[in-house]
């Protein structure tokens, strides 16, 4: 029989095969359909805000309101070099603290000859140091430079200086109701330490101890234009992928179970000698699964996409086309992942328990790289690697999306190969490219394995076979 006519009687075998278990197939179509259902609850139940107007904050006096009382515990602040001219600014600096009256009354200097100095006794006694000044340039140049470091409220608390923005943006300004949040420029001192090291070096140079008398110093938020608030942007981030990986569960574990059960009974080696081709065999299988998989994509697709009443959609901005593509990628990593699992068993109850858990196993990783913390930490070519788990690489275009989102212009197909913003490295497309690759590695893993461990009753290939 030539290869299309054994192509078309595997798909009549795998769809007949299919209609005896219409319970099944009932259930596979409905999993995802209930989770992206609960996406939707969730766009019911938390309104979007508008704020047409822009948003103006008040002037706040940084020295004396906002400090933490962390500030109030730390009654040193660290110098270097110590020398009679930074001593002199160094000590203006603790007079006008303490003459300000803030509860700083016990505030200290400490002078040390080198920075390194500094840093040993920071390390020796760091619940003691409020601050530290490096001085990298004389007071005598025209620009003076120094290094400023305060300590942060907690110790996990991370200044992170190298973005210029928050990885999970939202289309409303940032920690709105405070004073600008992490890394808490107000909140540590910082900006109060910086203003009295100012002040005491523009008095040095300028020889005049009287030329901030009439000065006052506020810190203000910039204005922010109009915008509608949407808390749902943190909801995506955190449960579309989980309800994607979950959505898609039942059809790895049938698929495993369906394929292992053929290698159990013999008929897969039935088929072999009667002349069926391998090639066809795995074909068939794949566009079964696919054929249902496409249909789980377009339900999550038209879920996400279709405004529900005054509250808009779950994903208002991005392009539906351009998710169902994603999600199909997706797809066809799960079905490459099915088949990889399935040639390591003999059992198609093994195999069942086995595909589940193992597919579950390939997402939990993103419990932990889940963390901006973490996920920014990481270089482009750790999340490549971390990429290489197919349910890893669909979290970080799930996140990636929510990104696109929360710029306000959503993910297009005009944007999806650029990164979302200017500090992120790593774009929709990106994940899609790795989705194929790790769908590419499974088949390959697949090809392989099958060929050296055919099951109990197969003709073993030997390891090297690829050579030969």
């Amino acid at each position: 029989m030539a290869s299309g006519g054994q192509f078309l009687l595997l798909m009549w075998k795998n769809w007949t095969l299919q209609k005896r278990k219409i319970c099944v197939t009932v259930f596979e179509i409905l999993l995802p359909l209930f989770f992206g259902i609960i996406l939707v609850l969730i766009r019911l139940l938390v309104d979007p805000t508008d704020y047409p107007q822009d948003t103006i904050w008040k002037n706040s006096n940084f020295s004396e309101s906002g400090l933490n009382t962390i500030v109030y515990t730390r009654r040193e602040i660290l110098f270097a070099p110590n020398n009679t001219v930074i001593r002199d600014v160094m000590m203006e600096v603790e007079s006008s603290l303490i003459a300000q009256n803030i509860n700083l009354t016990n505030i200290g200097i400490k002078g040390f000859d080198t920075e390194k100095d500094l840093l040993d006794h920071h390390n020796l006694y760091p619940k003691n140091v409020w601050g530290a000044v490096v001085f990298k340039s004389n007071l005598s140049d025209a620009n003076v430079k120094y290094d400023l470091r305060v300590s942060p409220v907690k110790p996990s608390d991370k200044w992170r200086t190298g973005l210029t923005y928050a990885f999970a943006q939202t289309t409303s300004p940032r920690n709105k109701d405070d004073d600008g949040g992490p890394p808490g420029y107000v909140e540590t001192g910082f900006l109060l330490l910086q203003f009295e090291v100012d002040k005491a070096i523009i008095k040095k140079k300028s020889g005049q101890s009287n030329v901030f008398d009439d000065v006052v110093m506020h810190v203000k938020k910039m204005p922010y234009p109009p915008y509608v608030e949407d808390p749902l942007l943190t909801a995506i981030q955190s449960n579309l992928p989980l309800f994607l990986m979950l959505g898609f569960i039942l059809y790895v574990i049938q698929l495993t179970k369906n394929i292992v059960f053929e290698k159990e009974r013999k008929l897969k080696e039935s088929m072999k000698m009667m002349g069926l081709s391998p090639i066809i065999y795995w074909l068939s299988w794949f566009v079964t699964a696919l054929i249902y998989l496409v249909i789980a994509c377009l339900i999550f697709t038209v879920l996400l996409a279709v405004p529900v009443g005054s509250h808009g959609s779950v994903l208002p901005n991005s392009d539906p086309t351009l998710m169902f593509f994603f999600f199909l990628c997706f797809a066809m990593s799960v079905i490459g992942l099915s088949f990889m699992i399935s040639t390591f068993f003999s059992k198609a109850n093994t195999g069942l328990f086995a595909g589940g858990m193992i597919y579950f196993l390939t997402y939990f990783p993103y419990f932990f790289l889940n963390n901006d913390d973490q996920y920014g930490a990481m270089t482009l070519a750790q999340k490549v690697m971390a990429c290489l788990l197919g349910n890893v690489a669909m979290a970080f275009g799930v996140k990636t999306v929510a990104a696109y989102e929360g710029t306000g212009e959503g993910a297009q197909w005009s944007n999806f190969y650029k990164p979302p913003t200017v500090d992120a490295d790593f774009t929709l497309l990106t994940a899609m490219i790795m989705l194929l690759c790790d769908t590419v590695l499974y088949l390959l893993i697949t090809w392989y394995v099958d060929a050296v461990m055919p099951g109990d009753y197969g003709v073993a290939e030997p390891l090297y076979f690829p050579f030969t």
